[in-house]
């Protein structure tokens, strides 16, 4: 009988995310780079399909002309050691975040029951520059991939005929598979970085070399992934308004008392609760995600994965 990879990955990831809940800290701290991935991609190109784009609609746009002159000078320069200082912090630790991630995902699936949460954080330190690397050149590539994308749809969509239309589907799609090759590659890549310590080059061979071999198993597993994102979303959405109850009930308390204090102490507790639950499902959503696609990096490259459609296909047939 067939193992059910996706359903033992996702079981094995659900697992170490709930047995081991320092983890969801991780997930938390590695959000802080962007996850500009497949899913996000496609995302993007929905918002960003009907208006032109550039680099600049994904990168903070700084008026310098206002900023460096006169006597904003002092304060400009202040303010830009404050936010350096504070933008390399958070990119060391959610770099150092996300290798500790994959390293305990590697580490429990190898067998050790329980994680060491220090030597894993010491792993992600250890490769910090590589992961960087790795992350910086992904996202590069998305955006730029993006902005390609969405400059051709714009280009073909004003006169909406059959040669247009036709091409239009095979940018989106074509946009699509490179975006999921480039995602997929590096995770693949920061897999070989964490896990078998080689340099970036060899571990983006790697990575290229496992993916072409497994193009359909990542489709399937990122579907996978999608759907159970959007449902996790659909559910943080429909349960929403009970961060309003806060609100509600300062508000309430502010008519009988005649005080505004209470309305705007109560609309903070809101936004404030708001952000820190989604800020936590975020986390646990991207500590799942993460060691789901470990699990199935490390069987790829010890056994190799078939794919669950074509399994399908020939059963059909036969």
């Amino acid at each position: 009988m067939r193992e059910p990879i996706y359903q033992r990955s996702l079981k094995k990831a659900l697992q170490l995310v709930l047995h081991h809940k320092i983890l969801w800290i991780f997930g938390v701290l590695s959000l802080l780079l962007g996850q500009l991935g497949w899913n996000n991609f496609i995302g993007s190109l929905t918002i960003f399909s009907n208006e032109e784009a550039s680099f600049s609609s994904y990168f903070l746009a700084i008026p310098w002309s206002n900023i460096w002159t006169g006597s904003n000078i002092f304060w400009s320069l202040w303010l830009t050691l404050v936010l350096v200082t504070i933008s390399v912090l958070v990119i060391l630790l959610a770099v150092v975040s996300e290798g500790a991630l994959i390293a305990a995902a590697t580490s429990w699936y190898k067998g050790v029951k329980e994680i060491k949460i220090d030597e894993s954080w010491q792993k992600g330190v250890k490769h910090f520059k590589r992961l960087l690397v790795v992350h910086v050149s992904k996202k590069f590539l998305l955006v730029s991939l993006l902005v390609i994308v969405n400059s051709t749809i714009n280009n073909l969509t004003p006169t909406k005929g059959v040669f247009e239309t036709t091409m239009l589907v095979l940018v989106v799609m074509t946009g699509i598979l490179l975006a999921l090759a480039i995602a997929t590659i590096g995770i693949f890549a920061a897999g070989y970085v964490v896990e078998r310590e080689i340099s970036i080059l060899d571990s983006v061979k790697k990575a290229s070399i496992l993916f072409k071999e497994h193009i359909l198993v990542s489709l399937e597993l990122s579907l996978l992934l999608l759907a159970i994102q959007m449902g996790v979303v659909l559910l943080f959405m429909a349960a929403s308004t009970w961060f309003l109850l806060p609100f509600v009930s300062f508000t309430i308390i502010g008519g009988f008392t005649g005080s505004t204090t209470f309305i705007m102490t109560g609309l903070m507790s809101s936004v404030i609760l708001f952000f820190v639950v989604a800020a936590l499902v975020g986390g646990i959503l991207n500590a799942f995600a993460t060691a789901a696609w470990m699990y199935m990096f490390m069987k790829m490259d010890h056994e190799g994965v078939g794919s669950s459609i074509l399994h399908l296909l020939r059963f059909k047939r036969d």
